[in-house]
């Protein structure tokens, strides 16, 4: 994982911990940024995560959006995040990888 990358990391569980409302603001980019790193990764794995991600971000921009699918690809997208810390480059990095997972699943609990 390069600095970039994890400085991306940090900023993203920073986000996610200002709460659903206030990450929304910011989702787009962040969701478009971990889609091209993700893609360009070697690991089928985390490009079908940027696949969900993409996905997701096409959710969000919808002009009417469904709160139960945002919901599912957010619990999704959760648990793949953290299977992936399995692939992570060292340990510090893995715990940071299963904390975003986590977020992402308590921020689909925030949804109805």
């Amino acid at each position: 994982m390069t600095s970039q990358d994890e400085r991306q990391l940090d900023a993203t569980i920073r986000t996610l911990n200002t709460g659903l409302y206030e990450a929304k603001e910011t989702a787009a980019d962040a969701l478009e940024e971990w889609t091209k790193t993700l893609n360009n990764a070697k690991d089928p794995a985390l490009q079908a995560l940027a696949k969900e991600l993409a996905d997701l971000n096409d959710l969000l921009g919808l002009p009417q959006q469904d709160g139960a699918r945002i919901k599912k690809a957010l619990q999704s997208i959760g648990q793949h995040t953290t299977a992936a810390a399995k692939v992570a480059d060292d340990e510090a990095t893995a715990e940071k990888v299963k904390q975003l997972g986590h977020l992402l699943m308590n921020t689909a609990l925030q949804l109805r």
